[in-house]
């Protein structure tokens, strides 16, 4: 007779690595999506940009590097495009040189194309990039003297309205950690600006502690935000799909956790209920 719990716990890992690999190429081929719970961070942050008016001053500030296009794409995109449907005037800066062909990427991506046109977004007129904007001493200067920092070159223009950084009412950061610090000690203590920050999860504790002084209006951690925002926005693409993978990985790896044990503890119960051969035998 087959003894099953023996069977349990001598499984060969082989087929648990065969299981696994499975998981992750179905997966990949076929995405499945998940229920999964949104995060108060991430609803936070949905509800908050729905509060932007259109034409309210919007700094989009990128300096992440190439990284994110692994991890935290769609909850780059997706919070762009939700921006765009306000409708906000768009300052649009670089402080990190790696970000120049993320911010590029960005841009040109098809979700984010099709909302600049279909809100009438003119380069030069509601939508202006200042270019470059490097190290803090930098920003501190863009943010008391905006006209001097841009050497009035956007003169005649509504950027006329920017005096400092007290008449930008949102600042969106999609930077490295350096410019997550310095918008917290450089403009949201001293300025009115509503700061939102997208972090990876590594840097999210830090962003929590800021948002709780008050420092950040709004933050999430990039690599669930963008499943959880793929799911708030109805625009499901990868990030979802690595959810499910990778929850599926999780049941497949406490399944097996379960059966190992089951198989181990009950073949060990059996094997100390046999009675011990030759106990009390003489020998010659």
């Amino acid at each position: 007779m087959v003894d099953m719990f023996k069977v349990m716990a001598t499984i060969d890992r082989r087929i648990y690595f065969l299981l696994f690999l499975t998981i992750m190429i179905g997966g990949s081929l076929y995405p499945v999506v998940l229920p999964m719970p949104i995060t108060n961070w991430t609803q936070t942050f949905y509800n908050k940009v729905n509060e932007v008016q259109p034409g309210d001053i919007l700094i989009v500030h990128m300096g992440a590097g190439p990284e994110v296009r692994l991890n935290m794409w769609s909850a780059y995109k997706l919070i762009l495009w939700q921006f765009i449907q306000k409708r906000p005037r768009i300052i649009w800066m670089t402080t990190w040189p790696n970000a120049f062909p993320v911010g590029e990427m960005l841009l040109n991506d098809p979700l984010i194309k099709d909302a600049i046109k279909m809100a009438n977004y003119v380069k030069g007129v509601n939508f202006t990039d200042i270019g470059f904007v490097y190290g803090e001493p930098a920003l501190v200067n863009l943010a008391k003297d905006f006209h001097g920092f841009t050497e009035n070159k956007f003169k005649g223009t509504w950027l006329d309205e920017v005096k400092d950084m007290n008449d930008i009412q949102y600042y969106l950061c999609f930077g490295a950690s350096g410019d997550y610090h310095w918008a917290a000690k450089q403009i949201s203590l001293i300025y009115k600006t509503k700061i939102f920050t997208v972090s990876d999860p590594g840097l999210f504790p830090t962003h929590i502690i800021y948002m709780q002084a008050g420092n950040f209006y709004a933050s999430i951690e990039g690599v669930t935000g963008s499943a959880e925002y793929e799911l708030l926005t109805k625009h499901y693409g990868e990030a979802v799909g690595r959810m499910g993978i990778i929850s599926m990985t999780h049941l497949a790896f406490v399944l097996i956790i379960i059966i190992g044990n089951i198989g181990y503890f009950g073949w060990e119960r059996k094997e100390r209920a046999k009675p011990i051969k030759n106990l009390g035998e003489k020998h010659d």
